[in-house]
């Protein structure tokens, strides 16, 4: 065995650090961690706001869906009244327009009393009086005269104490004189 020469085991001072090097060294360590901690940090601050972020955006998809079944629901209603409202005008009937017609349609010298319109059925009983029976013939060849009155029926004719002649008559009415 070979001895190891003596030089090496006598210790040899270990050399000197100058100080800024050792500054510089646990400055640049602290500043590694503060960056790492920094690093951590931000990462889970957007992890956060992320996941605020999606619950915002799931809030504002369900408001928006309630707001549109709201506005769907509002305009099938309306859609529904209109529908209803319209059929409503197709079969009202405009009952003012046989007053045009019985305006047009009497005798100067006829007088009536009574009225009773059936828009449903389209029937007009009228009750009336007048001077002569002349009067009475001729209103009735105006009525016959008319293409929007049907049947014509002429009832219960007698003299008041007056000597004028009351009547009752009763006819049909074609549907167009309801309509516009």
């Amino acid at each position: 065995m070979a001895k190891e020469p003596l030089a090496k085991i006598i210790p040899k001072p270990k050399p000197k650090v100058a100080g800024w090097l050792n500054f510089l060294f646990y400055f640049s360590i602290i500043l590694i961690i503060i960056l790492i901690a920094g690093l951590l940090f931000l990462k889970s601050r957007i992890s956060s706001l992320e996941e605020e972020k999606e619950r915002l955006e799931s809030q504002i998809a369900e408001l928006e869906g309630e707001e549109e079944k709201r506005l769907e629901e509002t305009i099938l209603s309306l859609g529904e009244k209109i529908k209803v409202f319209k059929e409503l005008l197709k079969s009202h009937k405009i009952s003012s327009n046989f007053l045009s017609l019985l305006e047009s349609s009497c005798h100067p010298r006829v007088q009536f009393t009574k009225l009773n319109l059936d828009t449903k059925n389209y029937q007009v009983s009228l009750e009336g009086k007048t001077e002569s029976f002349q009067s009475l013939g001729e209103q009735l060849l105006i009525l016959r005269k008319n293409e929007n009155i049907g049947i014509l029926n002429l009832s219960n004719i007698s003299l008041d104490w007056e000597g004028k002649v009351n009547f009752s008559l009763t006819f049909s009415l074609v549907p167009e004189v309801f309509k516009k």
